[in-house]
């Protein structure tokens, strides 16, 4: 792992009493260090500052996952995650950190909520364990909200890649295999 001279604060809650579930109670602890390992080993796209950061992860549920999809991004379903970058202009492009952005104690990455539903019924049906999806799918919201998108077939090859590798470090397979 790299050395950095900044630090990752992660903001959790928890708005469906199901991860709470004693089956997945170290969860927070998944997340928490996914999101370091992250943080330590996937080069940032949209120049984050060198100072610390945060970012906040809503564990919530398809209802409300839903909601936000049809909100933001004009699809009235759920999805398994959803990534709001801090750095993200009206048409999805990155655009300079604003001034005042620099100027907080923490620069602000950006929000990533997860819904519960989907993420079940994923991993039953793709027989992965519960925690490695969550694994998987925390990581690749994190590398939405520091800049790497899957819009193009070089894009996505390249996200996939330091997925595949970070993944790697937890003793997790390869996601992408049995697609």
């Amino acid at each position: 792992m790299t050395s950095l001279n900044k630090n990752l604060n992660i903001d959790i809650s928890i708005d469906d009493d199901r991860w709470k579930s004693s089956e997945y109670n170290d969860l927070e602890n998944k997340i928490k260090h996914t999101l370091e390992n992250a943080f330590l080993n996937a080069p940032s796209l949209n120049n984050v500052p060198d100072k610390d950061c945060e970012i906040s992860i809503s564990l919530s549920n398809d209802d409300h996952v839903k909601e936000l999809n049809a909100q933001y991004r004009a699809k009235d379903k759920p999805t398994n995650i959803l990534s709001f970058p801090s750095l993200e202009s009206e048409n999805g492009q990155i655009v300079d950190i604003p001034e005042e952005l620099l100027m907080d104690d923490n620069f602000h990455l950006g929000d990533l909520i997860l819904a519960y539903d989907t993420i079940e019924k994923e991993a039953d049906e793709q027989n992965k364990a519960f925690t490695d999806h969550v694994t998987h799918l925390i990581l690749h919201g994190y590398l939405h909200v520091i800049g790497y998108t899957h819009e193009h077939d070089d894009d996505a090859k390249q996200m996939e890649n330091l997925e595949i590798q970070i993944l790697n470090n937890f003793g997790i397979k390869n996601p992408y295999q049995h697609i």
